[in-house]
């Protein structure tokens, strides 16, 4: 699409008022100053709800363009959901700017930042702020953000305290190093694992806990314990919570185990999404299938 089009689609979409109320730009081939024209013209729009970004670019220009939608919209026409999906340009740079206009104000009940370079203990600091902050926010993907386990500690402290979100996405994210999974001297990996009782596991875990709170250095199973403490804490307190992902996140056994034992008291939860982690096999599904009472199809 090119810069004439996006000025005349600019110019039009300006003037429809009423008619539009979400718009999804998905793969159009224009760039980060084409689509700041476009936003433009969103802004003068009333009641436009949603705003979804799919595979354009998206840099600084079209980011000075949303903030005017982000702020100048009164409630109840202000923007509720926002969607960028592997949008070209988008760093981490851009992505760090983004979360401090919407810690600022954020009237978003939808966020998705797909591939949105967080992938930093910057971004993921001000990320937690702004979840944390936003009770009127219920979903947010996060997926494919190549995050690792040495930069999570702060948002898996906040994510465990958090109870409005409804759904979450943290899928092709490395939640658990998966370079070292195959090291069975530091993994645990195996039938010894899937023997091991609920209160060894729960002892590893209050090991961790009480590391970390005292700023002693996790080593590599202590770290893998501490972040599924935190995100199993986000699991059974959430009451709002409806759907979880967590589609390859380099999940091991016991990681797995320890989603398992939350999932009883996971009370509001409809769907979690365990597939293409290591740590699935068939004796880990016969043990979350009797855990949660329901048979395989």
């Amino acid at each position: 699409m090119g810069k004439d089009i996006c000025q005349s689609l600019s110019e039009a979409i300006s003037k429809g008022d009423s008619i539009f109320n979400r718009v999804i730009l998905d793969n159009n081939g224009f760039l980060d100053s084409s689509g700041a024209e476009i936003l433009d013209g969103l802004s003068k729009l009333l009641e436009v709800k949603s705003l979804v970004y799919i595979k354009n670019d998206f840099s600084i220009n079209s980011l000075e363009s949303l903030k005017l939608i982000l702020h100048l919209k009164p409630i109840p026409h202000h923007l509720e959901e926002l969607r960028l999906v592997h949008c070209g340009r988008l760093s981490s740079v851009v992505t760090g700017r983004l979360l401090d206009i919407l810690i600022e104000k954020s009237p978003l009940r939808k966020l998705s930042l797909v591939n949105a370079g967080i992938n930093d203990e910057i971004c993921l600091r001000k990320l937690s702020q702004l979840v944390q902050g936003s009770r009127q926010l219920t979903e947010l993907d996060i997926s494919w953000n190549r995050m690792r386990p040495n930069i999570l500690f702060d948002f898996m402290d906040s994510l465990g305290e958090i109870r409005h979100l409804q759904y979450l996405n943290l899928s092709w994210n490395n939640l658990i190093e998966r370079g070292e999974i195959t090291d069975p001297q530091r993994n645990m990996l195996g039938d010894a694992e899937l023997s091991m009782s609920e209160s060894d596991i729960l002892k590893i875990i209050n090991k961790s806990l009480l590391k970390k709170s005292k700023r002693q250095t996790l080593d590599f199973i202590e770290t893998q314990v501490y972040i599924m403490a935190k995100l199993t804490r986000f699991i059974k307190y959430n009451r709002n919570l409806l759907h979880l992902d967590l589609t390859h996140t380099g999940l091991n056994q016991l990681c797995l185990r320890i989603i398992g034992i939350s999932l009883r008291r996971a009370c509001s939860l409809l769907s979690i999404h365990l597939s293409e982690n290591p740590g699935i096999t068939s004796g880990l599904k016969t043990l979350l299938f009797e855990r949660i009472h329901c048979k395989p199809l």
